[in-house]
């Protein structure tokens, strides 16, 4: 931010006024809000000041239309206390919100509902600020301002309930395990049709809480008839003890954000749980699951899961071809009507006869474990030397295995080390590939899915805060990520 506060966070408490409103109207030494009458169609709704870290690309400003008709959005704009600083284009359908953020590196993958600044930055003050939000004609359709209350850094404010105009202001993490939902209810599901109210408790009614899934008897996190997210693997781990403690791998995941994430070596620090809770919260978030082999019984390479939606099963399958590392699987109750069995594996070095073995082992696994209709997903560092091996072929039993696979921005699809071998891949059962989208990194966008090497992807501020070196094995990182992402519909 251009201003910076005295304080790297806030949070809003807020009670609602209108311009027009009886004198019972309140307010309250945090924040005000106000909402014209004439405007009460299209609101505020979330706000994120305090960026997370110093990325002043991921500050946004949400607005929902809570009208039952569409709204030409042209003219309208946003500004905070200093001057105008977003203009839009276009309309919002009833029901429908759009956030805009500070810069277009920060939005994330798949979020259709989103829009970067037009000034390029939104220079919301951590301390404190006003957003003013007006029609073409320069009338003021709703007004926050806010001031720092709370130290809490990535985390934004949202109306208690959703498109609510008279709903009072509060941090997301009092409404969700998200620390915010920029584009999406607070619950990470879509704005579908027109907003309902809620009972007061942030979520919203048309969520199917409760539904189970057809698959696995779990209940569903997400709207059942669409959602997004993004798949990563790969084994990131660098330096000299195959660990995360050197942080280039750190970076790369910070600046991809993955939802789901299976890598491979997951040491770090002392090897404890508290240890990995810690390098998840650092780079992820607080909200997000792991399912982590840990080091028990000899264990010296584990794999993890990582995921930003709830972890309904996880264990770890025995390699019986290896003693240091087993196949770690999590059961992913991931938006929509199936969840998804995704499992982090590190496949053997020695030979590719070898890893044909492991890879029967696992698909022996999945074909005992996974029930009909759940979606599958292998991914990890399988050290092949080629995309022919046996251990492909047996994975392509049950998953799709074939090109286009994802490359980097020059068409390179191999991950090794020094870029001449397809180490690491990313599979998925046919129903769930036929839901890929393109992957868009920032200003990149990759139509099969995106390998990342620091060294080549250009330009780099669109993967904040990865370092140009941090993919070179001369500072001893492993492989290369590999991405993917999926719109369930």
């Amino acid at each position: 931010m251009s201003r910076p506060g005295t304080a790297r966070a806030f949070a809003l408490l807020l009670l609602a006024t209108f311009a027009g409103a009886c004198s019972s109207a309140a307010s309250d030494e945090n924040a005000t809000d106000s909402a014209a009458t004439i405007g009460e169609s299209l609101i505020l709704n979330e706000v994120l000041a305090n960026e997370p870290g110093s990325d002043t690309n991921a500050e946004f400003i949400e607005i929902v239309n809570n009208g039952t008709s569409s709204v030409t959005l042209t003219g309208f704009t946003l500004s905070d206390s200093v001057q105008v600083r977003h203009t839009f284009s276009g309309s919002l359908a009833a029901g429908q919100a759009i956030a805009v953020f500070g810069g277009s590196s920060a939005i994330p993958a798949g979020l259709t509902d989103a829009v970067a600044s037009t000034t390029g930055t939104l220079s919301l003050g951590n301390s404190g600020d006003t957003v003013t939000l007006k029609d073409a004609a320069g009338t003021t359709l709703d007004t926050l301002k806010y001031t720092s209350a709370l130290s809490v850094d990535g985390v934004s404010a949202n109306r208690a309930t959703d498109g609510s105009s008279t709903a009072s202001w509060v941090l997301h993490t009092t409404l969700s395990s998200l620390k915010d939902s920029p584009g999406k209810r607070v619950d990470g599901s879509a704005f579908t049709g027109t907003t309902s109210t809620d009972a007061g408790t942030g979520k919203d009614a048309s969520v199917d809480a409760g539904t189970k899934d057809s698959g696995s008897g779990s209940t569903d996190s997400g709207s059942p008839a669409t959602g997004s997210f993004r798949m990563l693997a790969g084994n990131l781990s660098s330096g000299t003890k195959q660990s995360y403690d050197p942080g280039e791998g750190q970076r790369i995941l910070e600046a991809l954000k993955p939802d789901i994430a299976l890598l491979q070596e997951m040491n770090y620090g002392a090897d404890d749980d508290a240890a990995i809770r810690g390098f998840v919260t650092a780079t992820f978030g607080a909200d997000f699951n792991y399912a982590w082999e840990g080091t028990a019984g000899g264990i010296q390479i584990p794999n993890i899961v990582v995921s930003r939606f709830p972890i309904v099963s996880s264990g770890t399958w025995t390699d019986a071809s290896v003693a240091n590392r087993g196949f770690t699987y999590a059961q992913i109750d991931i938006p929509g009507d199936h969840d998804l069995w995704a499992v982090s594996v590190h496949l053997l070095t020695t030979s590719a006869s070898n890893r044909a073995t492991e890879a029967a082992q696992l698909v022996g696994y999945l074909q005992a474990n996974v029930p009909a209709g759940d979606y599958m997903s292998v991914g990890g560092d399988w050290n092949t030397g080629s995309r022919t091996e046996a251990a492909v072929t047996d994975f392509s039993k049950l998953m799709v295995t074939a090109a286009p696979w994802p490359a980097d921005q020059s068409g390179n699809t191999d991950t090794s080390e020094n870029r001449n071998n397809p180490h690491d891949w990313l599979i998925v059962s046919p129903a769930l590939n036929a839901f890929q989208v393109p992957t868009v990194q920032g200003t990149v966008t990759l139509p099969n899915g995106l390998v990342f090497d620091s060294r080549v992807f250009t330009p780099l501020s669109s993967a904040v805060p990865v370092l140009v070196g941090d993919s070179d094995p001369a500072d001893g990182m492993q492989h290369e990520a590999v991405v993917k992402d999926y719109v369930i519909k």
